[in-house]
């Protein structure tokens, strides 16, 4: 895609934003490191809830989605409701309560005042949120212009480690489903 844009006209630091990109390998090995210990704890304090809200935007919204309905639902059972930030605000807010665990995946992209604001409001409303920022994840030799773009990428990895942590603590593993290809539909 970037090529192809690049070949149109419409992004002519491609060639940069490639020899930078040959960075990534070992920043994702960072991405592992540091998000080890915040993702155990999550996983350790979140394991059991009966619903959990996850709040996307921008190029993370279709993660928030990916990640709750066939990682928390399909691999391990766990109820969610993926909401993207510019819609929680009709609807979802008015169910948002104080026990109800609200998962906050920010990216630096163009709706990152979106985030901002469902983080604002569902501070002043849960007392189980959590947020994971890319820009709390260091990415050596990629400027800042380009985070946006890896976003997906970081954020993915950094949740790869939860995926692990929600296995063990739940003592389930990712592979086990009641009906996926069990049953037939």
């Amino acid at each position: 895609m970037l090529r192809f844009m690049f070949k149109a006209g419409q992004f002519d630091k491609y060639n940069q934003f490639m020899t930078e990109l040959k960075a990534m390998p070992k920043n994702i090995v960072e991405v592992y490191k540091k998000a080890d210990s915040m993702m155990q704890e999550y996983a350790e304090n979140y394991w059991n809830e009966p619903l959990t809200y996850l709040i996307g935007s921008g190029n993370l919204e279709s993660w928030a989605v990916c990640y709750g309905m066939c990682i928390m639902e399909e691999m391990q059972w766990m109820p969610t409701r993926p909401i993207s930030a510019a819609d929680f605000f009709h609807g979802t807010l008015e169910v948002v309560d104080r026990e109800i665990p609200v998962v906050l995946i920010k990216g630096e992209d163009k709706t990152r005042t979106q985030m901002e604001r469902a983080e604002n409001f569902v501070h002043r409303i849960s007392n189980k949120v959590t947020v994971f920022d890319t820009k709390d994840f260091e990415l050596q030799g990629i400027s800042d212009e380009f985070r946006w773009i890896l976003s997906p990428i970081v954020m993915r990895s950094a949740f790869m480690r939860l995926s692990i942590h929600l296995e063990n603590v739940r003592k389930h593993p990712l592979d086990i489903r009641r009906y996926y290809k069990a049953l037939d539909y």
